[in-house]
């Protein structure tokens, strides 16, 4: 079971490389991917990243007329997408009417954008819950309405009522929600976790466009931020893996033909994350044909990548690994990207209170008590580790 259900990793697996090949590549390239995968394919072991490019691979084999018992399977999956989803979007919508009733500017981001702007079919998108962003100043009162509504925080023991009052809108970048019906919403206010705070999204809503979303008008990213988006969402490893980010990009760029590459360049500078976009942009080789100019990934290989991009490019990629190392790690790299804008002294002299922020702490001793603990427990699952192998 577990097998069927997890597929962790950062990059697409053998199989996986092969299923969106035959997803994504046109011509006989595309149509020799799908006849090798169809010729091996074991729905039953399916991991779940796997499952999700699941209805786009279907469609694709739909139209090139192959015959295959594992269709009709393949279309269910596909039907059941499009339930899921019409579920998500009912809820989801009512939440979005909620909000704009009282005032508030809502764009619909990730897997709903693709839906509403891209695919045009609320099957071909698997969805596990619904993205919006309001603006960051509109983040509490936006917050408050939906939990007024019945909306509940999404494991909410996990946090000290500290941190939920003050460091997750702080160091954060969304508010996870639950709907009494089991539906989920993740409330942003911040586009990216890379880039914090009042003013870092505003040219993202100004060079916002439009779309219908459940009958509503809500802004959807400009093409080239959207881009920038999936670039940076899929770049890190996950329990499952993110590999529908491929589709997602090749789709994007199939419908514009005049992509503004030289926003997305921009947009990549002006956050520090041209090393997160190039090496997507790289990794997205071998499923499209020529999709990415040669001269986009020379311009940014030109671009000198700080310090902290590297140190946060290989915390990225060890994200599956366990330890002390890694823990410590994530917390440096993520200071550094908070902070980047500020001097070694400012740097130096913020770090108390953005460790007391993080670890939801009222004072330096309650932060000591927390690490400590966490130290403790880390300590004794190693230790626990060490007896089971032996």
């Amino acid at each position: 079971m577990i097998d069927r259900l997890i597929d962790p990793g950062r990059l697409p697996s053998v199989e996986q490389a092969l299923m969106l090949r035959a997803a994504l590549l046109p011509g006989d390239a595309g149509k020799e991917a799908a006849s090798d995968w169809l010729a091996s394919a074991d729905f039953e072991r399916l991991g779940k990243a796997s499952r999700m490019i699941l209805p786009i691979l279907y469609e694709r084999l739909r139209q090139d007329g192959f015959s295959s018992p594992l269709m009709p399977v393949l279309k269910g999956v596909k039907r059941h997408t499009w339930y899921n989803n019409r579920r998500l979007f009912h809820y989801g919508g009512e939440a979005v009417h909620l909000l704009k009733q009282a005032g508030i500017d809502v764009m619909v981001i990730k897997g709903a954008a693709m839906v509403i702007d891209y695919y045009y079919d609320e099957s071909m998108r698997p969805m596990e819950d619904l993205d919006i962003l309001v603006r960051y100043s509109n983040k509490r009162s936006a917050s408050r309405l939906l939990l007024e509504q019945g909306w509940v925080i999404k494991n909410k023991h996990f946090f000290t009522d500290q941190f939920l009052e003050e460091g997750l809108f702080e160091i954060g970048k969304a508010l996870q929600l639950i709907h009494p019906t089991g539906i989920h919403l993740d409330l942003h206010w911040n586009l990216t976790p890379y880039c914090l705070g009042d003013l870092t999204d505003n040219d993202f809503w100004s060079a916002a466009g439009e779309s219908k979303f459940e009958g509503q008008l809500v802004k959807v990213l400009n093409p080239a931020d959207q881009l920038l988006h999936i670039l940076v969402h899929g770049a890190s490893w996950s329990t499952i893996s993110p590999i529908r980010w491929i589709p997602d990009a090749v789709t994007v760029l199939n419908r514009h033909s005049e992509f503004n590459w030289e926003r997305l360049i921009e947009q990549a500078q002006q956050r520090s994350l041209t090393l997160i976009v190039g090496n997507a942009l790289r990794n997205m080789d071998g499923y499209s044909q020529a999709i990415v100019p040669p001269s986009v990934l020379s311009a940014l290989d030109r671009i000198a990548p700080r310090i902290f991009e590297r140190i946060e490019n290989l915390h990225l990629k060890q994200l599956g690994h366990k330890g002390l190392f890694l823990s410590i790690l994530t917390i440096v790299s993520n200071y550094l990207r908070y902070s980047r804008n500020l001097s070694l002294l400012d740097m130096a002299l913020l770090m108390p209170r953005y460790l007391r922020i993080r670890f939801g702490a009222k004072g330096l001793s309650q932060f000591t008590s927390l690490a400590l603990a966490k130290i403790r427990r880390h300590l004794s699952r190693k230790k626990q580790a060490t007896k089971q192998t032996l």
